[in-house]
Parts: C-alpha cells; sequence; structure tokens
C-alpha cells in the first residue's frame, strides 16, 4: 500500500499546480489533476477493502460470515465507483457470488482456499502421467512399471 501511495502521488503531481506559481496551469492539466486525484482515492478504496479480504482469506481460523459478507459487498460497491464500465470477470464473479456460501459453511477460508486447490491440481497431474505411464509400461519389460511404482510409493 505504501508503495501504492507514492506512485499515486508522484502521478498526480504532474499536473498538480506550480507551488512557485512561476508558470500558470493550463485548463486542461487542471482538469487531469482533478480527474486523476479523484480516480486515485477510488482505487484506494478499492485496494484498502481487497487487503482486508485478503488478510481474511488467509486466516486459518474461524470467522464472521457476516463480517465476511460485509466486506464483499464494500468491495462490490467500491469496485462498481472506480471501474464503471469494467465487467465482471470469473475470479471477481467468484469473489462476490460464490465465496459467501462457502464462508458460511466452513466459517473461513485460510486451507481450504485456491492455493490448497492449486497444489492439489499438481499433485493430479503427477498421478496422471504416472498411471500413463503405468498403462504404457504394462506392455513393456518390468523395469520400467517397477520406476513407476517406485516413484509413487515415495509420495507417502
Amino acid at each position: 500500500m505504501q508503495h501504492f501511495q507514492s506512485v499515486g502521488k508522484r502521478v498526480i503531481g504532474m499536473y498538480a499546480p506550480d507551488p512557485d506559481r512561476k508558470s500558470p496551469q493550463s485548463l486542461q492539466d487542471m482538469a487531469m489533476h482533478a480527474w486523476l486525484k479523484v480516480q486515485f482515492e477510488k482505487i484506494t478504496a478499492v485496494a484498502r477493502i481487497l487487503f482486508k479480504i485478503m488478510v481474511f482469506m488467509k486466516s486459518q481460523t474461524k470467522r464472521d460470515p457476516d463480517y465476511s459478507e460485509d466486506l464483499l459487498y464494500k468491495f462490490s460497491v467500491a469496485w462498481e465507483d472506480a471501474f464503471p464500465e469494467k465487467n465482471t470477470f470469473n475470479k471477481l464473479h467468484f469473489l462476490l457470488y460464490h465465496l459467501p456460501e462457502y464462508v458460511k459453511f466452513w466459517k473461513k477460508l485460510g486451507i481450504v482456499n485456491e492455493e490448497s486447490f492449486e497444489a492439489l491440481h499438481a499433485k493430479l497431474c503427477l498421478v496422471k502421467g504416472d498411471v500413463c505411464l503405468l498403462l504404457r509400461a504394462a506392455s513393456k519389460p518390468p523395469t520400467q512399471g517397477l520406476r513407476v511404482f517406485l516413484r509413487m510409493k515415495s509420495w507417502s
């Protein structure tokens, strides 16, 4: 957030009035400065709420589902305010429409979040590859099948 704030201030400052008043500011620069300032405040609001959501998602303890819904509602309002023209993309749709049900059931996300599913997916891909090797090895000399079996045994 600190880096985000400093970058935003630097960009807004490019169109800010000259503090020494040596050169007059054009109307276009004044309008750009005002617009950038408003946009940056809107995006900052989205980022602050999203940070709270991420902290909630990483928690390993049981949490209040109503707090989660409140955060998601505030996020959706801030998102719509900051990006009114943007369509809802898949992960945003999941976050706003499916996550509340999940939190109501589990009372947390922590261990049961997307990272664990991605880790499981990686293991499943390994198993799938090994099963394919086993099927191919079944028609070949027994040493190849043994190598695959020993590799699978090392998982446990």
